[in-house]
C-alpha cells in the first residue's frame, strides 16, 4: 500500500497550531494573559526553530493549563477551535495535493508534533486516512499532563508511523513524504519520495545535499 505522509504546521497550513493554541487559552480564560508562562512558551518555540527543544518539558508547560480538565470538554474546544481559526490557514495547493494522492490510491496520514487533539480534527476536516499527534494521557477521562510515548517528534514521528501500519495491517509500499523542517528529517528519510515543503533553512541546505525535491505553497 502507498503512502502520503504530511506535517501539519508551515507544511499544510501557514502557522503553528500549538503557537496559536496557546494563545486561544488566554483568550477563553485558560491561561492568565499576565503569566510568566507567556515568555517561557515563546523561548521554547524558539529551541524548536533551533531542533534543540526538549519536547517532554515543552508539553509540560502547554498542558499545565489543561491539568483537571476533562479531555472531552478539552477535545471538543480544540476541534471548534481548528474549525474556526486554523482551517482558513489550509494551503489550497497542499489540499489539492492532497487529492491527487487520493485519486492515486494512497493513504494519507498527517504525523504532527501537535498535540492529538488538535491534530485529529483534520482527519474529518480533509477526509484522510489518519491525524495523528501527541497522544494526550489521562485518567477516567481527566488530562493528567504527561503525554504517551512515543511522542510523534523527530525520530518519534517514524515510530509512531509504523506503529499505525501494523495496526492497520498494512505493509508498505512507495512512500512520499512532506514536510517544513528539518526536525522531520527522520521522516523524510523513511520515505522513499521525500519532499522539502517551504523548509526552513535547515531543511532546505538538507534537501539540497540529498537532491531531494523542493515544493513551495
Amino acid at each position: 500500500m502507498e503512502l502520503a505522509l504530511f506535517d501539519l504546521d508551515h507544511t499544510l497550513i501557514a502557522t503553528d497550531s500549538s503557537a496559536q493554541w496557546w494563545h486561544y487559552m488566554s483568550e477563553i480564560g485558560w491561561l492568565k494573559k499576565e503569566s510568566a508562562l507567556h515568555h517561557q512558551h515563546a523561548q521554547m518555540m524558539a529551541e524548536y526553530d533551533h531542533g534543540v527543544l526538549d519536547m517532554h518539558d515543552y508539553l509540560k508547560l502547554t498542558l499545565a493549563p489543561l491539568v483537571g480538565r476533562e479531555y472531552q470538554q478539552v477535545s471538543q474546544t480544540a476541534d471548534a477551535f481548528v474549525q474556526q481559526h486554523l482551517f482558513k490557514q489550509l494551503y489550497p495547493m497542499a489540499q489539492q495535493l492532497i487529492r491527487e494522492h487520493q485519486q492515486a490510491g494512497r493513504r494519507v496520514v498527517i504525523v504532527s508534533a501537535s498535540e492529538d487533539f488538535l491534530v485529529r480534527p483534520w482527519q474529518q476536516l480533509l477526509a484522510i486516512d489518519a491525524a495523528i499527534g501527541i497522544e494526550i494521557e489521562t485518567q477516567q477521562g481527566i488530562i493528567t499532563g504527561q503525554a504517551r510515548t512515543p511522542l510523534s517528534y523527530r525520530e518519534g514521528k517514524v515510530a509512531v508511523i509504523n506503529r499505525w501500519l501494523a495496526e492497520q495491517g498494512i505493509s508498505p509500499g512507495d512512500c512520499y513524504a512532506y514536510s517544513d523542517s528539518h526536525n522531520d528529517i527522520a521522516m523524510l528519510e523513511f520515505a522513499s519520495h521525500p519532499v522539502a515543503t517551504n523548509p526552513n533553512q535547515q531543511l532546505k541546505a538538507r534537501a539540497l545535499v540529498s537532491d531531494w525535491p523542493i515544493m513551495h505553497f
